[in-house]
């Protein structure tokens, strides 16, 4: 006869080609020797499921039993993941005036006040769930700029750190609002205003949901 709890006798990752086996049981609120109702069995894994789909690692996963001792109540479980594209690259093109209609009729629509360029999204790059965000923009505004993110630093350790520069320049500054138009100040090619930021910090996790953040930053703005 089948007992009416069950031990998790082990968990096995399918299907990840570049995320880490650790980083995918990190996500369960389920650990091998954990014991539970037989009941509550499918509830578990179902809610697995979308803790793991929560992640946007994946866009399939499907956790299924893979052995079941009944005279020991032991069962082995199997995550099959798919994984997502984890590149995006996204043109940048925007106005740097207020509106269109200021950009088109005030500056002529001028393409000397439009700033384009690219972002890099490049997710899970170390397959740590970690991210790196690249932004490299020219035209009215010159932006250099880097983010990353690694959500733990091994397996088993609970920090995590997090990284941020960037590094900007205009020709132009605003002085001034007069008649609800802005009034900017331009000398000739020279850039104005400097921008650099850089900013690191350290993240702990609490449990599945819980987080704590330490961050310092230097920051400068230069006319």
């Amino acid at each position: 006869m089948n007992p009416d709890s069950i031990v998790i006798d082990a968990i096995v990752v399918e299907g990840n080609r570049r995320t880490r086996d650790d980083v995918v049981l990190r996500e369960l609120d389920v650990r091998v020797g954990d014991r539970l109702p037989v009941a509550e069995l499918e509830a578990c894994m179902e809610r697995n499921e979308n803790r793991l789909m929560n992640t946007n690692l994946f866009v399939q996963v499907r956790i299924g039993i893979h052995a079941w001792e009944g005279a020991t109540g032991r069962v082995g479980l199997t995550v099959r993941v798919r994984e997502a594209w984890y590149i995006y690259p996204v043109p940048i093109f925007e106005l740097a005036d207020r509106n269109f209609n200021v950009w088109w009729d005030e500056y002529d629509h001028s393409l000397d006040r439009v700033n384009y360029g690219l972002k890099l999204y490049h997710f899970n790059l170390l397959g740590r769930n970690d991210e790196i965000k690249l932004t490299l923009q020219h035209g009215y505004t010159q932006k250099f700029e880097t983010r990353y993110t690694l959500p733990s630093l091994g397996r088993g350790i609970d920090w995590g750190l997090h990284f941020n520069l960037l590094a900007a320049r205009n020709k132009e500054v605003a002085w001034a609002s007069l008649g609800d138009k802005q009034q900017f100040f331009r000398a000739d090619d020279d850039f104005l205003l400097h921008r650099f930021r850089v900013v690191a910090g350290l993240r702990r996790r609490y449990g599945n949901d819980l987080y704590a953040e330490l961050s310092a930053g230097y920051y400068r703005h230069r006319v």
